[in-house]
C-alpha cells in the first residue's frame, strides 16, 4: 500500500493556483494569494520547487531535479520533504493537483 500511495504521489504534477504570484528575495521567496490576502514566506529551496510546479512537471520529475541539485541527499530525503512542502502550500489553497 506504501508503494501505491509512493506510485501515485510520484506521478502528481502540482500547479500553483492561477491568482498566486511569488517574488523571490535575498533570503528565500515571498509568496502572495490574492484571493485570501495572505503573505507567505520560503527558503530559496522553496523557490526550487515553485518553478516547477506548473501542472506540467510531476513530483517525480521535481524529485528528479532536486536530487541533481542537491547529490548528497537521499530521494527518500527529497520526496518526504517535497511532499511536506506541497501539503503546507495545498493547506492553505496556493496549490492544486493534477493526476
Amino acid at each position: 500500500m506504501r508503494t501505491r500511495q509512493m506510485k501515485t504521489f510520484s506521478s502528481l504534477k502540482p500547479a500553483l493556483r492561477p491568482a498566486v504570484r511569488y517574488r523571490r528575495e535575498l533570503e528565500g521567496v515571498i509568496i502572495f494569494d490574492p484571493a485570501s490576502m495572505g503573505i507567505y514566506a520560503t527558503n530559496p529551496t522553496g523557490f526550487l520547487i515553485l518553478k516547477k510546479i506548473n501542472g506540467r512537471t510531476s513530483c517525480a520529475e521535481i524529485v528528479e531535479r532536486l536530487q541533481r541539485r542537491f547529490v548528497s541527499t537521499s530521494r527518500r530525503t527529497l520526496r518526504r520533504d517535497l511532499r511536506r512542502f506541497l501539503e503546507d502550500l495545498a493547506s492553505v489553497g496556493l496549490v492544486d493537483f493534477e493526476a
